[in-house]
């Protein structure tokens, strides 16, 4: 990224410790690019530009609400001023809080996670193109998350439905910028582990011990050698994006941490108190492939075993000697509600 400017909204951290953002800017800036470090608080801006600067790279703190276009614009103008140009804008704005369904979230809590997750990521890129539509082309990095596509325990109705927005528009801008040579695409992040985590956790009165035995249960969930991602892992997936690498890359969801369809098969899954699988996670709460009358089960799509017959044979005979109504080579039962 030799000679590029990037623009990382939100590139500051709430805490000690490396926030999403705060990882990306230093990565862009690892990668040859000057960084305009824009957040809410420019205290939290001029440390990390702090730290790119004593890595001997190029940046700038700005002060910045994202959810306002006049400020969204006021930091392409910095890029401008200072750089000269806008390669990459990195929309990373974006924060939970409401639980529940519309019949529950208030109006305020609504527009405040609407603002803060989606209206974000439309300001910067309706701020940024101009400016990369002059030059040729640029590259948009939109952050999405999980809640985007899948239930997450209890209802977040404002924050799924913002992220899930976030997508679509990542999808369409896609397609209406392509002949401006500029390219828009998100990272979808399963779970990294963040200041800002870290900081609720706390406001929720957990104290470090049951935090991290909450974490500790939340990464057996994920199949990729049961961990979180790390901030900087989401960060190599935006710089990727927003090099030249990916040069023919566009519309598309990096997925960053847990898959989409794999939920927790310790709920429900007849088969889950003896499978050799279950720490490796299943689907046992996929749609149903099938369902039989009376008291046999209803039949679900199994994860494992990674699609062996003779795997699935072996697991079928071992479970089978103790649930003998469990049917099918590749499929996991578990009883009709």
């Amino acid at each position: 990224m030799n000679d590029k400017v990037a623009v990382v909204m939100g590139a500051g951290s709430i805490a000690d410790g490396w926030s999403n953002g705060k990882a990306a800017a230093v990565s862009y800036a690892r990668e040859g690019a000057a960084v305009v470090c824009a957040d809410y608080r420019l205290d939290r801006a001029e440390q990390t530009r702090d730290i790119i600067h004593g890595e001997g790279g190029k940046a700038i703190a700005v002060q910045a609400d994202a959810t306002s276009e006049a400020a969204v614009r006021s930091v392409v103008d910095a890029a401008r001023t200072s750089f000269g140009r806008l390669d990459v804008m990195h929309n990373n704005v974006g924060i939970g809080g409401s639980i529940g369904t519309p019949d529950v979230i208030r109006p305020e809590d609504w527009d405040r996670e609407i603002a803060q997750n989606l209206t974000t990521a439309y300001l910067g890129i309706r701020c940024a193109v101009p400016m990369m539509r002059e030059q040729g082309g640029g590259a948009i990095v939109n952050i999405s998350s999980i809640g985007a596509v899948r239930f997450l325990r209890k209802p977040n109705v404002g924050y799924t439905a913002a992220k899930a927005a976030v997508e679509a528009m990542t999808r369409a801008c896609a397609t209406a910028y392509g002949r401006d040579g500029i390219r828009v695409n998100c990272v979808r992040v399963g779970f990294s582990e963040t200041p800002l985590l870290r900081v609720g956790a706390e406001s929720r009165g957990l104290s470090a011990e049951r935090m991290e035995a909450e974490w500790a249960k939340s990464r057996a969930k994920v199949p990729l050698r049961n961990e979180h991602a790390d901030p900087f892992d989401i960060a190599a997936a935006a710089t990727f994006l927003a090099s030249d690498e990916a040069g023919h890359v566009t519309g598309v969801p990096v997925i960053g941490g847990r898959p989409p369809d794999l939920l927790d098969p310790t709920r429900g899954c007849a088969f889950s108190p003896r499978c050799p699988y279950v720490q490796e996670r299943c689907r046992a709460e996929a749609p149903p492939l099938r369902q039989d009358g009376g008291d046999r089960p209803q039949l679900f799509a199994c994860f494992y075993p990674l699609g062996s017959p003779e795997n699935a044979a072996a697991l079928e005979a071992n479970l089978s000697k103790d649930l003998p109504q469990a049917v099918a080579s590749t499929r996991v039962a578990r009883p009709t509600p």
